[in-house]
């Protein structure tokens, strides 16, 4: 492929530059360090260093999510439940007010409580009403849906009732202040999971409409109606598996956007020119008309400057960072199932939730990639070509939402920026 034109925005003398991330460029009093040495900034358009870019999501399943999360059209579109098992004990052993270990083998519960302790700074703004109701079809801990209870060995087995099929409603509490709710339910609703032929399990869902609630843990128990009297109250059971259940899966990212993030996992992937031939524009550290060909320079930093894209019900629920990884290419493995490297420049500060939401106009973000670039300006010669640029969230799957950025064929597409420092007698005018 030829080389593409050379275009410099932004060009500026530095009076110190501000780090992006982990990698910090030389400070600099003024645009000459030392004697016949000049450090300038360029940035760089996508048609000078990019071919292409592309997103995937084909990485981890809401199943597998470390945290939990209900929602009722948020975003005017996303919906979620918490589905949980609950054990409830064939046996219950207390000690009564003689001192004496009691053991009762046909236990009595009078009602009992479910205690949601709620992530308030992942959290829409409340106030949110939470319910609790039983789930009267069995379900696979390993492939439940929003639309199957089952997806094991070939067969797909719908709920009747998409999101979970349920019976009415046992509890229900708001959330307001504080970040514990809990949620009673009386001996009558209990005794739907006291059943040993019953379906012992529920869901837990917001019946706020626009609602999106994150929960950092979910207990449960039973209080225990003792034959003996005894000094203190006496409570049984607990909570198995839970998983998050949503719809709809988040749309095609289209060409115009690059995504990061979320559950099931966003990366996007960078095609870079190869540099080793690429002059840059130079007239700021000389004040005339000049070029510089980058293996000629000092390169201190490097940075891919996006322009965020608001994300609809799909936003990141908590600020973010991202890292740049190059994709470590093999022949006959698909681009997207190739490994990875460690980072190539990790942004220090964390983006915030707003710039996803609803970005203020001319915002941009900046990833450090000063490693990456500097390997495609020298490679070394007894290694393959590195082309692609990973752009992955810094800890994977830590949260449902993504972050959404402008591609290279949209209106506003990544640019690069460098600084870098060379020699008077490297600058060609």
């Amino acid at each position: 492929m030829g080389r593409k034109p050379i275009v410099a925005l932004g060009l500026a003398t530095l009076l110190g530059v501000a780090g992006c991330g982990d990698e910090d460029p030389t400070e600099v009093g003024s645009v000459i360090i030392g004697e016949g040495v000049r450090t300038f900034e360029v940035v760089l358009e996508a048609g000078s260093f990019l071919v292409s870019d592309t997103t995937y999501d084909q990485i981890g399943r809401l199943v597998e999510a470390p945290f939990r999360m209900v929602a009722a059209a948020f975003g005017d579109g996303l919906d979620a439940h918490v589905l949980f098992r609950i054990n409830v004990p064939s046996i219950v052993t207390y000690t009564d007010t003689g001192g004496v270990s009691v053991t009762d083998s046909t236990p009595v519960f009078d009602g009992g409580r479910f205690t949601l302790v709620i992530d308030s700074l992942s959290s829409s703004s409340r106030p949110v009403e939470l319910e609790i109701l039983p789930v009267t079809e069995s379900w696979d801990d390993n492939s439940v849906t929003w639309a199957l209870r089952s997806d094991t060995g070939g067969v797909a087995e719908p709920w009747t009732q998409a999101g979970g099929t349920t019976g009415p409603v046992v509890g229900t509490a708001q959330w307001g202040a504080g970040d514990t709710v809990v949620i009673a339910v009386d001996s009558a609703s209990v005794a739907v999971w006291t059943d040993s032929l019953a379906e012992r399990s529920a869901l837990v869902r917001t019946a706020s409409p626009g609602s999106r609630v994150f929960l950092r843990s979910i207990a449960f128990e039973l209080d225990v109606l003792t034959e003996e009297p005894t000094d203190t109250a006496i409570t049984a059971g607990t909570l198995g598996a839970s998983r998050i259940i949503a719809a709809p899966e988040a749309p095609p990212a289209g060409e115009t956007v690059l995504r990061v993030g979320g559950l099931p996992t966003w990366r996007s992937l960078l095609q870079f020119e190869p540099l080793a031939g690429l002059s840059i524009d130079c007239s700021v550290a000389v004040g005339a008309p000049c070029t510089v060909p980058l293996n000629a320079v000092n390169l201190s930093l490097a940075t891919l400057v996006l322009v965020p894209e608001a994300a609809g019900p799909f936003r990141v629920e908590r600020p973010i960072r991202i890292e740049g990884r190059a994709v470590l290419e093999a022949p006959g493995v698909p681009l997207i199932r190739s490994p990875l490297s460690g980072n190539m420049g990790r942004m220090q500060d964390s983006m915030t939730v707003d710039l996803f939401t609803a970005p203020p106009p001319g915002s941009m973000v900046e990833v450090p990639i000063t490693s990456f670039v500097n390997r495609l300006i020298s490679p070394p010669a007894d290694a393959e070509p590195w082309h692609w640029l990973a752009l992955t969230a810094v800890g994977e799957r830590a949260t449902f939402g993504y972050t959404s950025f402008l591609s290279s064929e949209s209106a506003t597409p990544p640019r690069l920026r460098l600084v870098v420092t060379a020699p008077e007698t490297a600058l060609q005018r």
